[in-house]
Formats: structure tokens, C-alpha cells, sequence
């Protein structure tokens, strides 16, 4: 079942047509054309296929909080491209605000990632010349809140220098989208990406809007590109997307999904991108700066404050990863992000060749020397790499590198270490742009080694408490008090120390004695007082206590007794006379 999000997105298609089919009556009236056929913004693809190609991931669904959705190309890393009706509101040139939008990169939006696969927009531009009234300048740029996925790549746009001429009129142009299927059934979504190659028809290079000589009148604007669509072609929905064309085995997006006629049946009109050549440049380079104490990713390149290379070393933030480490412990499973790490380092002294431009996050190995781990890093949608590093967390650097694995794009990197007796980081690289990953380690661990205070074979017992090392004199338990100055019963005798007859003659209990055996003190601190303590046994003290004592008891226990049978025998006779009442 579709999660109540895309059922909305289903719906968007009605919603989508009636607002532009409004605008379309208002582009009319401007025009003052007398076509039985308006022409209506917003344009699925007719006709088309199912698209699968990874080359076109670039073509992403753009969707609007309000419900409608758009189609957009990503030009650069972190800047979508789309049609300026997609991002203003109905019939004006007012922008909707950048927080209500969501940009997806999925061929299939009924199977999505959307942890994974979708941004959102923290910039827009919309051409400043751009008219809701008869579609003029339809264009806009959407910077978003990071790179595309990793294994997007973005299709440029078609230069100025290799603009379509009429020489180009009847070649190929291929749309791609996620608009209807069928112009007449609005209910006709494709939650597909869809792609058609038509050609193209006309070229409209002026100022003014140009005829369509074969549609009665109807007209182009100014800077756009025309097909009749007579066999496919875009549709409601398909608005904002690509018109692609391929100059030299190289494919770029020569067209921008416009208007065209209600329920698709006539030409489909594109604003033909060259002509904005400077302004998109304008707009990917001159991205905000970043404000490094703010928590936010200001520039758009997915690295937030300290993990954007302008911040490292500024104010508080470290120049190393090292500085502030996570540990990694045997047999377990992390799931972090670069994106709030440190660009603190770029060339490493390990790998021959090539930089490393984004943040970074350390992990202290937290294993006993000796153990085998077998690590696995797994990005989730940007290029990441792993490093291992030695030194403490100051002197770690990328000089002193001793192992690495960097492989193209969403591959997992894998590495085996044997951890040794320095500190050792394991350090995960963004190539580029910070992204998500799975970190994972496997543990074969040494023997216990039963002296050093670490629990070496991983089973929370620590040298003698570990069962294997029972066997060991060292773990055996003394038969004598060793020591007779630790607060320790050495030999398991219930005597400490000075109070046990081992540590009679040891240097720490000399002249220890109960100097006094009836003062009621431990004069010699060994836990015993008076005649308790050994030290008495020959006391006068002692000796007369103890014959006073065994007279006593001997003449007490008859009379002690007699006094028990008395009080026994006299409680019955209570009770019964109460049982009376």
C-alpha cells in the first residue's frame, strides 16, 4: 500500500492540470490566438517507455507541498534545473518558499529510499524576466540541501557555443519524465520514469514569440524549441524536465519542458537552455558562504559547520578527526554520517595518487592488541573511503597512514588489521561530498593473556577471573600470607595480614603485640583485642577470666533452665483460664 505522501502525489495530476490549465486561457488571451486547442502548462511522457537508464538518474521528481509535482534535471552536484512555473505561484512570479519542496532521485517512486534518494531546496532563482501571463523565460535553478545520491551524475547543459541552429531542425530530442500517459485521462500518472525521443520541429531564436505555421497561429515564445508531438511526447506533470540531445557522444540538456496543448494532442514548446548560459553559471558558483557556528549547511555541499573545508582550524574546529574520536569496539555495527565530521585532511601518504576533498570522522580501534579485525564500511549514497592511521589523537595525521581502500562510487570498502600495541584510527573519508554509511567489524581474538589487566580474548573475563588461565601458578591461591601490609587475606585463612601467625617473623609486623589484654583495645591493630588476641594466650589476665568463666557456666545452666520450665509450664494455665471468659 502507498503511504498516504504518494497517494497525495497521485492526486497532484488534477490538481496540477486545473491550475495551468487557467494560465493556459491567460497565455491565450496575451497572445490573442484563435487555436481551438489553448495551450496548457505543465507537460507526461506519451507514448514513451519505462525508463532505466542510469545515465538519465539526473532527471528527478520535484514535488510541491501545495501537491502539485514537476519534473527537474541536476546540472551540477547540489543544483536542479526545472521550469520557473514549477517554483512560483499560480499565475504569478512570486516564488514558493524553498521549504516546500522535495526533490527525488528513484526511477520507481512506488520503491524509493527516501532516506537515501531525496533533498530539499535551500535556494531557488527564477529568471527575473520570467511572465506567468504569456510563459516567457521559463526557467529556474533550486539549490539543494546537498549532492545528488553519489551514483547520480549530473548532465550538463547545453553551451552557448554549440547552441541549435535550423541545421538541427528535424533531429533528435529526447524528454524524460514522470507526467501522464494518457493527455485525456488526468488520472493517468506515471509513477514510472518515462522517456520518448521525438524530434525537433522549430527553433524560436528572437525576442518575440514566433508562429507556429503548421498549428493555425499558434505561438512559441521567445528562446524556445517546438515538436509537434503527432506520436508522443510530454504531458501535465512532465513540466520542468529535460529536452536532451547528444553533440559528439555527449549528452546535454538542450530544452526545458514548458507548455504545450491541452490533453497533449498538439506541439510541445521548451525554453531552449543556452540562451541562459551565464545566469546558470552565475547561479551554481555563487553558492552562500558557510557560517560555521550556525548547525546549518549554509553552501549546500552536504557538510555542515566544522565539516565544511572553510571552517577546519576556524574557531573551535579541530584540524584532525583525531582530535575528537569515536571508539569502535570487536563484533559490531555503526551507522553514522560525514556530513558532521572534519575536512581535515585531503592527501594521505598511503595512497599513491588522488585527494580526498570532504570531512571526515575517526574511530580509536577499541580492541586487545593482538586481535584480527576484519572491517567493512558500506556508503550509503556518497563516495566514501577508509583509511587506518597511528599515533595518539594529537599526533594522528594523514603522513602516517598505513592502510587504505578506496573504491568508485557506493562500493564497500574493506580492510583486515592486526591491532597492535599503538593507538590505531580508522578513518572514513568523503571523496567529495559527506554521505551516510555502515561501518562493521569482525573480531578473531588472541589467547588471554593472564597479567596484563586486558581482557584479550573478548569474553569479559580479565586474566585470572578468565577460566583460561586456571591453570597458571600465577592465578593458583597462596598458601601463606605473602604479603602482610596489602589489607588482603593473602592465603584465604580469614587472618590479615599481621593477624596471621605466616607474618610473625615478617619485618612489617615487628613489635606489633597487644601490649594490654584487658583494656578493652586492639593495641596492635591486628582485629583482635584483650584475650581474643593470640598475643594474650599466657595472660594472668586471660587465665583467670577464663577459670572464672568455666565456674560460672557449670552452676547457671541448672538454674537457667528451671527458670524456662517455670515460665513454659505457667502460659497454658493463662490461656485456658481466658478460654473460660
Amino acid at each position: 500500500m502507498l503511504s498516504e505522501k504518494w497517494r497525495i502525489l497521485r492526486r497532484s495530476g488534477v490538481s496540477v492540470m486545473r491550475k495551468l490549465l487557467l494560465s493556459a486561457v491567460l497565455f491565450v488571451m496575451a497572445f490573442g490566438c484563435g487555436s481551438e486547442n489553448p495551450p496548457s502548462l505543465e507537460s507526461f511522457i506519451i507514448n514513451g517507455s519505462v525508463d532505466t537508464s542510469a545515465a538519465n538518474d539526473a532527471v528527478a521528481f520535484l514535488y510541491l507541498d501545495a501537491g502539485y509535482a514537476c519534473g527537474g534535471t541536476l546540472i551540477a552536484p547540489n543544483v536542479l534545473m526545472t521550469a520557473g512555473h514549477c517554483v512560483t505561484y499560480s499565475n504569478t512570479t512570486t516564488p514558493v518558499p524553498v521549504d516546500q519542496f522535495s526533490v527525488f532521485f528513484c526511477r520507481d517512486l512506488n520503491n524509493c529510499d527516501m532516506a537515501t534518494r531525496s533533498r530539499e531546496v535551500i535556494q531557488s532563482w527564477v529568471h527575473p524576466s520570467y511572465n506567468a501571463t504569456n510563459i516567457r523565460y521559463d526557467i529556474a535553478l533550486l539549490r539543494l540541501s546537498g549532492p545528488a545520491p553519489g551514483d547520480v551524475t549530473p548532465i550538463p547543459i547545453l553551451p552557448a557555443a554549440q547552441v541549435l541552429t535550423n541545421a538541427d531542425i528535424g533531429a533528435a530530442i529526447t524528454f524524460v519524465g514522470y507526467g501522464l500517459t494518457n493527455g485525456s485521462d488526468e488520472n493517468s500518472n506515471s509513477m514510472v520514469r518515462r522517456i520518448y525521443t521525438g524530434s525537433i520541429e522549430g527553433l524560436c531564436h528572437s525576442s518575440n514569440p514566433c508562429t507556429i505555421s503548421q498549428w493555425s497561429g499558434t505561438y512559441a515564445a521567445p528562446w524556445t524549441i517546438w515538436t509537434d508531438q503527432n506520436n508522443g511526447g510530454t504531458c501535465q506533470g512532465d513540466s520542468g524536465g529535460p529536452g536532451l540531445v547528444t553533440r559528439n557522444n555527449v549528452k546535454y540538456v538542450a530544452g526545458i519542458t514548458s507548455y504545450g496543448y491541452s490533453e497533449c494532442t498538439g506541439p510541445g514548446v521548451y525554453t531552449e537552455v543556452s540562451n541562459y548560459e551565464s545566469q546558470i553559471n552565475t547561479f551554481i558558483n555563487g553558492a552562500p558562504a558557510e557560517i560555521c557556528t550556525d548547525s546549518i549547511d549554509n553552501d549546500g555541499d552536504g557538510a555542515v559547520d566544522c565539516a565544511d573545508s572553510t571552517c577546519t582550524g576556524v574557531g573551535t574546529c579541530p584540524s584532525s578527526p583525531c582530535e575528537d574520536y569515536y571508539y569502535l569496539f570487536c563484533n559490531e555495527t555503526v551507522n553514522s554520517t560525514t556530513k558532521n565530521g572534519i575536512a581535515g585532511f585531503t592527501e594521505y601518504a598511503c595512497m599513491a595518487q588522488g585527494t580526498e576533498t570532504g570531512p571526515e570522522i575517526a574511530f580509536q580501534l577499541a580492541m586487545p592488541p593482538g586481535t584480527v579485525v576484519q572491517i567493512t564500511m558500506t556508503p550509503l549514497d556518497q563516495d566514501l573511503d577508509i583509511f587506518l592511521l597511528s599515533g595518539d589523537r594529537y599526533s594522528c595525521a594523514s603522513s602516517s597512514c598505513l592502510q587504505y581502500s578506496a573504491n568508485d562510487a557506493l562500493a564497500a570498502e574493506t580492510m583486515s588489521v592486526t591491532v597492535g600495541e599503538t593507538p590505531t584510527y580508522l578513518v572514513v573519508e568523503s571523496y567529495r561530498y559527506p554521505g551516510r554509511f555502515s561501518l562493521t567489524t569482525t573480531c578473531v581474538f588472541p589467547p588471554e593473556n593472564c597479567t596484563n589487566s586486558i581482557d584479550d580474548d573478548g569474553d569479559d573475563d580479565t586474566d585470572c577471573d578468565d577460566t583460561d588461565c586456571a591453570s597458571l601458578q600465577v592465578c593458583q591461591a597462596p598458601t601463606q600470607e605473602y604479603w602482610c601490609d596489602d589489607d588482603i587475606d593473602n592465603d584465604q585463612d580469614g587472618l590479615t595480614d599481621c593477624a596471621d601467625s605466616d607474618c610473625a617473623s615478617n619485618a612489617a609486623c615487628a613489635g606489633q603485640v597487644e601490649l594490654a589484654c584487658a583494656d578493652q583495645l586492639d593495641n596492635d591493630g591486628d582485629g583482635w583485642a584483650d584475650c581474643f588476641d593470640p598475643d594474650c594466650a599466657n595472660s594472668v589476665a586471660c587465665k583467670k577470666k577464663e577459670a572464672s568463666d568455666s565456674g560460672c557456666s557449670t552452676s547457671a545452666r541448672p538454674r537457667s533452665g528451671g527458670g524456662w520450665m517455670l515460665l513454659l509450664a505457667f502460659i497454658p494455665v493463662i490461656i485456658r483460664r481466658r478460654r473460660r471468659k
